[in-house]
């Protein structure tokens, strides 16, 4: 998909800055679930694989940038080196290009989307949307994204 099929197709609080493919091999996405102890979400490869990596502006004001796999390992690691292991069963998806980060989890059963400031607490998680697509397109989150 194009960068301007993309941008045709986001919700109107949402504006695409940029957009990169993705080269990530099943083997660099094997090896990153093993150290997640986890699967990484479908919905989350096959929205890499449709429309790449990610930089967009929500609501005016905060921005979003949406890693790949290869990034979102690398920020597991740079980030919260300390607390790597403390991280299982979540995964690092993106953040602001500051000091919030968006993350997968299955936190209370309602496995999707959920926000954090820099300390990777659950207590401070807040559930934002499902997956990308219903955030980016269908707007699900934006307005607690965009107020947080």
């Amino acid at each position: 998909m194009t960068y301007i099929d993309i941008r045709n197709h986001l919700h109107q609080l949402v504006k695409l800055e940029f957009q990169s493919p993705v080269t990530t091999s099943s083997c660099q996405i094997e090896e990153y679930e093993l150290r997640l102890r986890m699967k990484i979400p479908r919905w989350y490869l096959d929205f890499l694989e449709k429309y790449g990596s990610i930089q967009a502006i929500i609501d005016e004001g905060s921005s979003i940038y949406l890693f790949d796999t290869l990034e979102s390992q690398g920020y597991h690691q740079d980030y919260y080196n300390e607390n790597y292991n403390d991280l299982d069963f979540r995964t690092l998806l993106g953040n602001d290009l500051g000091d919030r980060a968006l993350f997968y989890s299955e936190r209370d059963g309602e496995p999707g989307i959920y926000v954090s400031y820099s300390i990777p607490d659950e207590d401070y998680f807040k559930y934002l949307a499902p997956n990308f697509e219903s955030f980016l397109f269908d707007g699900v989150g934006l307005k607690k994204y965009a107020d947080n």
